[in-house]
């Protein structure tokens, strides 16, 4: 399991965020075991001329571990996202 934190850009809708996030995921047989949308937040720095950001955080199963980099790679190249990190959970 995995722990996946997503900062989108303040100005993109929380439910095109959301199903953006859900699609890449699927594309990698990735399960999403909870999730939670922070909504929006004031950054503690700008981020691409951004003072805001959509914060999300959601649990993640990926079916291979090896599917790890391909995801991340996604998450690089989406210009709505502004920052991720994906952690190793312990449970």
């Amino acid at each position: 399991m995995y722990e996946l934190l997503i900062i989108f850009d303040p100005n993109i809708d929380e439910q095109v965020a959301l199903q953006s996030i859900r699609e890449i995921l699927k594309e990698f047989d990735t399960e999403v075991t909870s999730e939670e949308m922070w909504g929006l937040r004031t950054l503690a720095y700008p981020i691409k001329h951004k003072k805001q950001g959509r914060y999300w955080v959601g649990v993640i199963e990926p079916a291979q571990t090896n599917s790890l980099p391909e995801i991340k790679n996604e998450l690089n190249i989406k210009e709505y996202i502004l920052r991720y990190s994906m952690i190793k959970s312990r449970g």
